[in-house]
Parts: structure tokens; C-alpha cells; sequence
């Protein structure tokens, strides 16, 4: 009962958010990239946090931020994150727009019902990259 409860909880958030964010700024890590994340960098394997960073959330966010648009980022789904993962994702994600002179923070809206703990770690790990001054 109580899974099944949580997951329409899912559905209808990520119903209600299709409706207010246009598809092309929806990205399902489970059903547009992997279920299983794998680590940081392309050369450590499959799925790597690089690749998502580089291939699916970078091109998105870009444009997002030229059109002033958000990118709803569903984590649910998958059989779970590494932190190397979650590092290289979305903290390469901040320091390559940094040297673009731009920010993710304010154009990324997480979402998950499963994993909400995952959602400040992730905004931590991007406001850590705001905050330095390194690359």
C-alpha cells in the first residue's frame, strides 16, 4: 500500500511538472540515460557521470538558459547514485558553465520521491563549485 501510494505521488508530480516544463527540459535519468549510473569519468565505464554531464544536462541547460527556462532533472528510477556520480555530473555541470561566465543554479529543479535526500547533496555539490574560485 504504501509503496504504491508513493509512487501515484510520483506520477502526478511528474505529471504536473511535464505540464509546467516543456518535455525538451525533462530528462528521466532512468529512461533517457541508464538505471544503473555508473562512475565519474567516461574512461571509468558505462554510464558515467561525464557522460551524462556532457551528452543529456549540459546542451539542455545551455539552452534553458538562453530561453530562460528551467530543466527538471527526475532521479527516480534508477538502481541508485555514487557520489563520484553525482560529483561529475552536476558539479562539472557548474564548472563548466563557470568558465562560460554562467550558472546552472536557478535553471535545474530536481525532483524525487524516492531519493529527497539526494536533492540538497546535489545542491550542495553545485553551490560548492559557485562559491570557489578555482575551476
Amino acid at each position: 500500500m504504501f509503496q504504491s501510494a508513493l509512487w501515484r505521488k510520483a506520477m502526478i508530480l511528474k505529471k504536473r511538472t511535464s505540464i509546467m516544463n516543456n518535455d525538451k527540459y525533462h530528462i528521466n535519468i532512468a529512461n533517457d540515460f541508464t538505471i544503473s549510473p555508473g562512475g565519474r569519468y567516461r574512461k571509468d565505464g558505462d554510464h558515467s557521470g561525464e557522460e551524462f554531464c556532457d551528452d543529456y544536462l549540459l546542451p539542455r541547460v545551455k539552452e534553458a538558459i538562453t530561453e530562460a527556462a528551467a530543466v527538471t532533472v527526475d532521479l527516480d528510477g534508477t538502481i541508485g547514485y555514487g557520489s563520484s556520480f553525482l560529483d561529475e555530473a552536476f558539479g562539472g555541470l557548474q564548472r563548466k558553465l563557470k568558465k562560460e561566465g554562467k550558472t546552472a543554479i536557478g535553471f535545474i529543479r530536481l525532483l524525487s520521491a524516492r531519493r529527497p535526500h539526494l536533492i540538497p547533496i546535489i545542491e550542495g555539490i553545485m553551490n560548492d563549485v559557485k562559491d570557489t574560485d578555482g575551476n
